[in-house]
């Protein structure tokens, strides 16, 4: 599966899920809680908690809640069964919220959310989105036409 990432954040599940914005949208399951609440916490790349984010839950186009990190980059938050739009600065993610009995097995105990803008991410096999091999074929070219030149101007 190829990847894709928008450079602001990513969402996966804390222990079984991910999400790599990838081609088509992927649907992140979460078990709730015995009390019905979503638990998560917010970090960095680093994997430094963050506090004070701001994640928020829609449905059909609507705000449906939303949670603030705590000072050890967690949150908690209400939400009845079904299917939710998490919001962390503008990145987006599917999630399907299970109750405790029904979930699938491999639905994640919650949410780990990075804080978006602090991914750093290389970029192996390309230089500014131009492949290597395209590069380096580039760079022999040159060198090939420029000691033609020389070698035909007689220098």
């Amino acid at each position: 599966m190829r990847a894709r990432h928008s450079g602001q954040s990513v969402l996966i599940g804390l222990i079984c899920g991910s999400l790599c914005f990838a081609d088509a949208p992927r649907v992140i399951d979460i078990r709730a809680g015995a009390d019905g609440s979503v638990r998560g916490v917010v970090v960095n790349s680093a994997g430094l908690r963050q506090a004070q984010a701001v994640v928020r839950f829609s449905s059909n186009g609507k705000e449906s809640a939303r949670a603030t990190a705590n000072e050890q980059g967690q949150f908690q938050v209400a939400l009845a069964p079904g299917l939710y739009q998490a919001d962390l600065s503008g990145d987006r993610a599917l999630i399907r919220v299970w109750n405790s009995q029904a979930a699938p097995p491999a639905a994640a105990p919650g949410l780990m959310v990075v804080q978006p803008g602090t991914t750093a991410r290389g970029n192996r096999g390309a230089v500014f989105g131009v492949p290597e091999l395209l590069l380096t074929a580039a760079a022999v070219g040159g060198v090939i036409v420029l000691a033609t030149a020389r070698h035909s101007s007689g220098s």
